[in-house]
């Protein structure tokens, strides 16, 4: 019973933290309409600059950043022990994708990722953000961007560090996730209807 709760408590902390919706409600606050019926019906940073524009993009993607990494530096700090965190970080992510807020109708979870790896790995997180901006100022699809970017975080800790951590088990579930909240976006890239960076739902 104490290991459950070694898990599910910092887990719940991560989900309900995680889940809050802020480009749902800056959307909502600045335009009074819900940013799920437009796009790509997620709640994303991408799709809050497609509906609102730029400055409310980046701003959803700041506080997502911020509610990733909030919780997993509080269990950082409190405990000391990586595990925790991680178990909070692991909440954290699945609470943004599936926020019981929003009947589990949420984002991909990219920006709340990479807000989990910043106290946990700041170099690392550092290296896929900068993967990130390389491959979108290439290709200009946020899609192809996010999810070469989730793959390089277990790669780069991988070679950081040689050996399996609980960091590293963290980052190999969250490329996987990432990868499996795209597969409407691969399907349409394979169809070649994914937009591109500046296109903004009427």
């Amino acid at each position: 019973m104490e290991a459950l709760k070694f898990v599910v408590a910092p887990f719940l902390l991560g989900y309900f933290i995680g889940g809050i919706p802020f480009g749902f409600i800056l959307v909502y606050a600045i335009k009074g309409v819900d940013v799920r019926k437009y796009g790509s019906g997620n709640i994303g940073a991408t799709n809050v600059m497609r509906v609102a524009g730029f400055r409310w993009g980046v701003m959803a993607f700041l506080l997502d950043v911020a509610k990733g990494g909030l919780p997993v530096w509080l269990m950082l700090r409190w405990t000391h022990e990586p595990i925790i965190a991680c178990c909070t970080g692991a909440g954290a992510i699945v609470g943004h994708a599936f926020p019981i807020y929003l009947k589990l109708r949420g984002g991909r979870g990219v920006a709340t990722g990479l807000g989990v790896f910043i106290p946990l790995a700041p170099i690392a997180a550092g290296i896929a953000f900068g993967v990130w901006v390389a491959v979108l100022a290439a290709v200009r699809i946020v899609s192809v961007a996010s999810m070469i970017a989730a793959v390089s975080m277990p790669i780069v800790l991988f070679l950081t560090q040689r050996e399996l951590t609980s960091v590293l088990v963290l980052a190999i579930f969250g490329a996987v996730f990432v990868i499996c909240r795209h597969i409407p976006n691969i399907k349409r890239l394979v169809k070649g209807e994914e937009p591109k960076i500046g296109h903004r739902s009427n």
